[in-house]
């Protein structure tokens, strides 16, 4: 077959999924013990170090975006969904945090994912997680059936390419 041109293999292609939305693992520490925090309490602390960091009004826009999946009071460990935009910015001003009220605290963000089941610690924590998951799903899908856009997680690990 000499002469012959070579047969050209056509390029492969790759789908990759990048979920808009990312999960992280925080971690509340205080210098002294609170006794009543709360999934409430939790949130406005992260409310206030995402404002002290970019101000009021930049402050207040990025936490319409912040949702607190899941709250574990025992060990003061949440898991935050974000948009995957302003995922360094969250990370930055919560890992700035030093103080709530006049007390000293740390907030250290321990894992950020864009698959949610990667993030538990625990086999309870994870649990929780799911319920308040699917009961958020729920709630989402009967409140806004009247729209077109249901905003839901994402659920596929997106394939990393090289």
């Amino acid at each position: 077959m000499a002469g012959c041109a070579p047969e050209l293999v056509p390029p492969t292609s790759q789908l990759v999924l990048t979920p808009d939305h990312v999960y992280m693992l925080v971690h509340l520490q205080f210098e002294a013990n609170i006794s009543n925090m709360d999934a409430k309490l939790f949130k406005m602390i992260i409310h206030q170090a995402v404002r002290s960091m970019f101000g009021a009004s930049a402050g207040a826009s990025l936490c319409l975006e912040l949702h607190l999946v899941s709250f574990d009071p025992a060990n003061t460990t949440s898991i935050l969904r974000v948009q995957r935009k302003h995922a360094v910015a969250f990370q930055g001003a919560l890992t700035l945090c030093g103080e709530y009220d006049g007390k000293k605290c740390r907030l250290s963000v321990e894992r950020i994912t864009s698959f949610a089941p990667s993030i538990p610690t625990s086999r309870s924590f994870f649990t929780r997680f799911a319920t308040q998951l699917n009961n958020n799903s729920t709630h989402a899908t009967q409140t806004t059936t009247t729209t077109s856009a249901i905003h839901t997680p994402q659920s596929v690990a997106p394939t990393i390419t090289t």
